[in-house]
């Protein structure tokens, strides 16, 4: 069965019927069929209530509704359901938003007082101490004062937060010659906005003047959804398409610490494996043993990889992974029970305690040095081990050379003879 949405108007007229006939008129799907108990009187108001499928309750209707001077909606199923839509789109667009004015804080935080201070309306009176507070403020921003935000200009700000003198004084100490000095009054005195230094961040850049209607559409759309304002099909279709336009330049961030730390990892790899291949060479047996050990401990990813028709040599596998949600969730697993294993590793905790003290970029490039130095090492072993295997092989030869010469007679043998 179709699902019928409830709707509910207060209509001025003589009559129930009088008020019935005008619903129908502005567009509203059968207004007669009002039951009883559908049926109020309020203030001088009819209290009518439908209930219709959703493609009766059309735009033209909602439309002529909010244009007639005798009815108005007072609650309606159906545009809360396209509210609760528009609310989760637009916060989508609200928090990214959030997150680049955080993220460009090293540029804004100077001035971010006087901004908050002109554009936030529950501002606090305590100025922030560190990053962290400054990121609590932003937070505080609501959607349509980010929008106004995004278009200030950082460097008028500072210069109209400072004396004139003060400004210039601080240029002029703090540049080491005239060309620094030139250099940073024009930084000062070139105009710069929010929004451009979020720019800088976007993998896909985009002019504010593109992004500008579609940002104050959904904040439009945003505010009519947060007080259950009626809400058409069209306004729906438009929050989609706005979302999505918007979402496209402001998803995607540059950032270079995955891949410079997956880089790293992947040097520390190979170092290790040109060590572990060396060290095979030297211990065997001891090797084998760790070999065994990591082969037990990872188990579960090797084998959960397989499970998926996948292995660690398969061609771009975190693209793979990140583009199908069921191997995201199969991998989460899988690293959950592979970290329970390595939990369980003589040396973890060690582990675990220095990168609590030592970002994993640093821990890193720390073990990739080590592993270099212990490369270097082990082929010094390496050659050690050759050359007195082969001074062993020399002398075991020279030994046998000489067990197998013919013995020289005697000369007192040779004169009894």
């Amino acid at each position: 069965m179709t699902k019928q949405y409830s709707i509910e108007f207060a209509v001025e007229a003589k009559t129930e019927l009088k008020a019935m006939d005008l619903l129908k008129r502005l567009g509203v799907p059968d207004p007669h069929s009002a039951k009883l108990n559908d049926l109020d009187r309020q203030a001088g108001l009819f209290i009518i209530r439908i209930r219709a499928e959703e493609k009766l309750l059309t735009d033209d209707m909602y439309k002529n509704i909010s244009k007639s001077k005798k009815a108005v909606i007072l609650s309606d199923e159906l545009s809360e359901k396209r509210s609760k839509i528009i609310l989760q789109k637009t916060l989508l667009i609200e928090n990214q938003l959030k997150r680049l004015l955080m993220f460009v804080l090293p540029e804004t935080e100077m001035v971010m007082g006087q901004i908050i201070k002109k554009y936030q309306k529950h501002k606090t009176k305590r100025k922030p101490r560190n990053r962290i507070e400054w990121c609590r403020e932003i937070q505080n921003f609501s959607f349509g004062e980010l929008i106004a935000v995004l278009n200030v200009d950082v460097s008028q700000v500072y210069r109209n937060s400072l004396p004139e003198c003060d400004w210039l004084l601080q240029l002029i100490t703090s540049s080491g010659d005239f060309d620094d000095l030139k250099s940073k009054a024009q930084e000062v005195m070139e105009p710069k906005t929010i929004w451009e230094l979020i720019n800088s961040l976007l993998e896909n850049p985009v002019e504010y003047t593109s992004v500008k209607d579609p940002l104050s559409r959904l904040c439009g759309a945003r505010n009519d959804a947060a007080h259950i304002k009626s809400i058409s099909l069209d306004q729906l279709k438009n929050v989609r398409k706005d979302e999505k336009y918007i979402n496209q330049y402001i998803s995607s961030i540059k950032s270079d610490y995955s891949h410079s730390l997956t880089k790293t990892m992947e040097s520390v790899a190979k170092s290790v494996a040109s060590l572990l291949e060396m060290a095979s060479k030297i211990y065997p047996d001891a090797i084998a043993n760790f070999t065994k050990t990591m082969r037990s401990t990872f188990s579960p990813m090797t084998n959960g990889l397989v499970s998926l028709g996948l292995s660690y040599t398969t061609p771009n596998l975190s693209e793979i992974i990140k583009n199908n949600t069921r191997y995201q969730e199969e991998t989460a697993k899988m690293a959950v029970e592979t970290m329970t294993n390595m939990a369980q590793l003589d040396g973890w905790k060690e582990a675990m305690n220095i990168l609590r003290g030592t970002d994993f970029s640093q821990y890193f490039r720390d073990r990739a040095s080590e592993a270099k130095d212990l490369n270097s090492m082990m082929k010094i072993i390496a050659k050690k081990k050759r050359e007195l295997i082969s001074d062993r092989i020399i002398d075991a030869g020279k030994n046998l050379s000489q067990d197998e010469a013919p013995k020289k007679p005697n000369n007192k043998e040779g004169e009894k003879r």
